[in-house]
């Protein structure tokens, strides 16, 4: 249900362009970050699986992949605000 984006895509023809359509498509689904994050993680095994077996170069594509952040991880990497600001002290 998650990689209805890849279902007539061979490993060798995964491009930058699929990649953000997936990426826009999870994000838009109604569920938690930590899920979108495995999904993508089960999407890399998948790709070290295709690179090993079928020896194809996916590196391209496999750079692209960026987990997502949940709020508060965003707010903390920018310097904006600490944890502290979200724990109620």
């Amino acid at each position: 249900r998650y990689f209805s984006d890849f279902e007539s895509v061979k490993l060798k023809d995964m491009d930058g362009n699929l990649y953000h359509k997936f990426q826009q498509d999870l994000w838009n689904k109604p569920i938690k970050c930590s899920t979108r994050n495995d999904v993508q993680k089960f999407l890399k095994i998948i790709l070290n699986w295709g690179m090993k077996m079928y020896d194809i170069n996916l590196m391209r594509f496999y750079k692209k992949i960026e987990f997502f952040l949940v709020l508060y991880q965003i707010f903390a990497s920018s310097n904006h605000c600490g944890y502290s600001c979200f724990d109620g002290r």
